[in-house]
């Protein structure tokens, strides 16, 4: 899956919004109940998500090269990179 503009996604996209789901759970709950416990293991899983982009990528998956040709750009006469004519917008 990619982004916007052809970049692909961040690694541990998913990961770090279900942690940061979970942290701001947590520290909301803290605030409306009042409880400093709560607070504290939202602060804990938040940085827990900022260390996650500390991380090395995996054996699996691939480090995006901005030198890498992207195969599915198009190039200025309407056709993609292996030659063929792409449909134009209707």
């Amino acid at each position: 899956m990619t982004a916007r503009g052809g970049r692909p996604d961040p690694p541990f996209l998913v990961w770090k919004v279900r942690i940061f789901s979970v942290g701001a759970g947590l520290g909301l709950g803290g605030i409306f109940l009042d409880q400093a416990l709560l607070i504290w293991a939202a602060i804990g899983v938040l940085g827990i998500g900022v260390l996650l982009r500390f991380l090395p990528y995996g054996a699996g998956s691939e480090k995006p090269d901005s030198e890498k040709p992207d195969s599915g750009r198009e190039d200025s006469e309407g056709k993609d990179s292996e030659g063929e004519d792409s449909p134009g917008p209707s």
